[in-house]
């Protein structure tokens, strides 16, 4: 720029280019967006992602909503989702690739009703629905009756340092009490969240001395 001066205008000219052509893309994408809920509310297909039970076409995949029906059975008999995987997989092996996170995830999924959620807006009859109305309240009072409120996260000194030596995951830290005072011990992260067939060591860290309450 000290050498030619000229550049700057050239820079300017091409900082505004790439802000026009991002704003004239973002408006192509909401007009298309809205295109697509104007057909879905008059009955018409529409191409969307779709969640793990639906095809590209919106219609059920039969194997996988068979295994989205056997898990929202098992949660709503009061199995844990980390649970659920692990008595099915064995029946249905694309779930030792499911976090049980992801089951929390479906049984939100308003397209487990044939809803379109976008925006808050829910368009019904997009997709083929997987259960009934009923079923699906029932599912989400059972799931905001197991809802527990995270307590503020610890940062504990040795977080992030500690990692399990047959799985290379991370080491979860947790306080606990007992009659001797409070003491903070670790455990595999992967072995916590999604249980022994997924990582044996079911060793527990005790790096700290307890402590008197």
């Amino acid at each position: 720029l000290n050498n030619n001066a000229g550049q700057l205008y050239i820079l300017i000219g091409k900082i505004q280019q790439a802000h026009s052509y991002s704003k004239s893309l973002s408006q192509r994408i909401k007009a298309a967006y809205e295109a697509k809920r104007r057909k879905a509310r008059i009955g018409e297909n529409i191409h969307i992602n779709t969640p793990f039970w639906l095809d590209s076409d919106s219609k059920l995949v039969p194997e996988r909503a068979e295994i989205v029906r056997n898990c929202i059975d098992l949660y709503l008999k009061g199995y844990g989702t980390r649970r659920i995987i692990l008595e099915l997989m064995g029946e249905h092996e694309v779930l030792k690739d499911i976090h049980p996170s992801t089951l929390k995830r479906w049984f939100k999924h308003r397209a487990l009703i044939g809803e379109w959620e976008n925006q808050g807006d829910h368009i019904e009859h997009v997709f083929e629905p997987l259960i009934d109305h009923a079923t699906f309240y029932k599912l989400q009072k059972e799931m905001k009756a197991r809802y527990k409120k995270m307590s503020p996260e610890q940062v504990y000194e040795l977080s992030g340092l500690v990692k399990c030596e047959k799985r290379g995951s991370r080491y979860y830290f947790r306080t606990r009490k007992d009659s001797r005072g409070e003491f903070i011990y670790a455990n595999c992260s992967n072995y916590l969240k999604r249980g022994a067939p997924f990582c044996s060591n079911n060793k527990s860290a005790l790096s700290y001395s307890f402590r008197s309450r």
